[in-house]
């Protein structure tokens, strides 16, 4: 429970569910591409210290499920870290 976060009555732990969809659902996240964005997603969340706890990569959509130990700017840089590669 090291990522947890307490105070005087409560024990919490970030989490967020983040779906990144194609346009219109097309079916193009297969073969290199697929690897290619698993491969930056987990560098990513490795630079910037995040932890997977779930990740699926399907033809149209990626799902992960990430324990987020810091505050809002540090997503946004992960955001864009993911977008602009």
């Amino acid at each position: 429970m090291s990522e947890s976060r307490s105070n005087g009555h409560s024990v919490s732990r970030l989490s967020a569910h983040i779906v990144w969809s194609t346009k219109y659902w097309y079916h193009v996240l297969k073969g290199d591409i697929q690897m290619r964005c698993r491969s930056l997603l987990i560098q990513i969340c490795d630079a910037e210290d995040v932890q997977i706890l779930k990740g699926v990569i399907a033809y149209q959509k990626m799902k992960t499920i990430l324990i987020l130990t810091f505050i809002y700017s540090k997503m946004r840089s992960i955001l864009d870290k993911f977008f602009m590669a």
